[in-house]
């Protein structure tokens, strides 16, 4: 009989630091990042025509952790999905290394000195049935490169095993997520759950101001809601049809928040070809030239989650879900595993101070100025993405806002 392994994402959004990787792979390496946003997305976005938001970074994480225990073909198609050749699969390994670090670098909001700057945290967590072993080298190596600290749980009592992981993930994530895991998600062959926690909140550079209620030209029809704004100057692209700007975070060198607004439905369908996608997030890691814009947006939140398993099937990863197929032999030779359930979460809050989780909208207004100032209008559908140093580590989509 093969048993199977529960893999639980959470995610909301991450904000990376450069580990002590070779120049020239981190570069390579954000590469591979954004041809793999870009396929994901592609994926993602024909899955559905309503809102959308994930993390293709915190995913690509989760899927090297799998990577490391996978053999065979369940290996191959996992490096093939993240578009990684045999030979780079080091790679997902420098994500660990990449991203790991990001928990022992939080700047505390409430700490005085730092009360500008970003407060990103990140957490991973392996929860392992009580008896069940698991090879130790693939322990040492979420332990080493992905900081995935091991629990044994008993998952014949569901409601308690699910009770304990929500209780962590509402620790780790600032009390924003409830609820992940539904003890129908759990059961007496459920052998090992890992569990990635994710939370960002910052301030924007130039606090905006409330402008009261205004349209927004939802797909499903107008509606009425708070917008906030201001006039800065911020990098501002006009390309194809699609006016994209960027916001910075404040006191977050690197870390900033772009906004794109395709003009017309004609716009927005070419928007989500894969090529246009590949080349769009290739341009949003440089910005362009700052001009005077009047800025304004909706406040929101968005939650939303995720079943990954037909996303994955669509991007040809299917043996990690096949209990005659997957082959995890780098986990344990004791029993056959396999993928039963995929979970990925995530919500953001936009106000007028900043964003916590994640996302964006925009809308402009004019007043008056002696130089040229852009009109920048989101009151329709828009896209958003936050990137840090080069990494794409946000990706969404609001067609309406309820």
């Amino acid at each position: 009989m093969r048993l199977p392994i529960l893999i639980v994402i959470w995610c909301v959004v991450l904000e990376d630091v450069t580990a002590r990787t070779p120049k020239k792979s981190i570069e390579e390496f954000k590469i591979a990042l954004r041809r793999f946003a870009a396929y994901l997305t592609y994926t993602t976005i024909n899955s559905g025509t309503g809102n959308m938001i994930y993390s293709p970074t915190s995913l690509a994480e989760v899927l090297g952790m799998l990577e490391a225990g996978a053999r065979g073909e369940t290996k191959s198609q996992i490096q093939t999905a993240m578009l990684l050749q045999s030979a780079d699969a080091e790679w997902v390994t420098n994500l660990g290394n990449l991203f790991r670090k990001t928990g022992n670098r939080v700047f505390d909001l409430k700490t005085p000195k730092r009360q500008d700057k970003a407060l990103v945290t990140m957490a991973n967590k392996m929860y392992i049935q009580d008896q069940f072993e698991i090879i130790p080298d693939y322990a040492t190596e979420l332990e080493q490169h992905y900081g995935a600290e091991a629990e044994n749980l008993d998952f014949s009592l569901p409601s308690k095993a699910a009770q304990k992981i929500n209780k962590w993930v509402h620790n780790k994530t600032g009390g924003m997520i409830q609820d992940l895991v539904s003890p129908d998600d759990l059961n007496e062959l459920t052998r090992l759950v890992l569990v990635n926690g994710l939370y960002f909140k910052a301030k924007w550079r130039t606090t905006m101001k409330l402008q009261g209620q205004k349209t927004f030209n939802g797909r499903a029809g107008t509606q009425q809601v708070d917008f906030i704004g201001e006039k800065m100057k911020i990098p501002l692209r006009l390309s194809r049809g699609v006016q994209t700007v960027y916001l910075d975070y404040k006191s977050s060198i690197g870390t900033y928040m772009v906004i794109s607004v395709p003009q017309d439905s004609y716009a927005w369908s070419q928007f989500w070809n894969y090529n246009n996608l590949l080349n769009y997030f290739g341009t949003i890691t440089t910005k362009p030239a700052a001009k005077a814009v009047f800025l304004s947006m909706p406040k929101f939140e968005l939650e939303e989650a995720i079943d990954m398993k037909p996303i994955f099937h669509s991007m040809r990863i299917y043996d990690m879900f096949d209990t005659n197929a997957a082959n995890f032999s780098g986990i344990t030779t004791g029993e056959d595993l396999h993928v039963s359930t995929f979970k990925h979460k995530a919500k953001i809050t936009v106000d007028e101070y900043g964003t916590r989780a994640s996302a964006a909208t925009l809308v402009s207004l004019l007043a008056r100025s002696s130089q040229r100032v852009h009109r920048v209008t989101v009151n329709k559908p828009f896209v958003f993405c936050i990137v840090r140093d080069g990494h794409i580590l946000f990706v969404g989509k609001v067609a309406d806002l309820n």
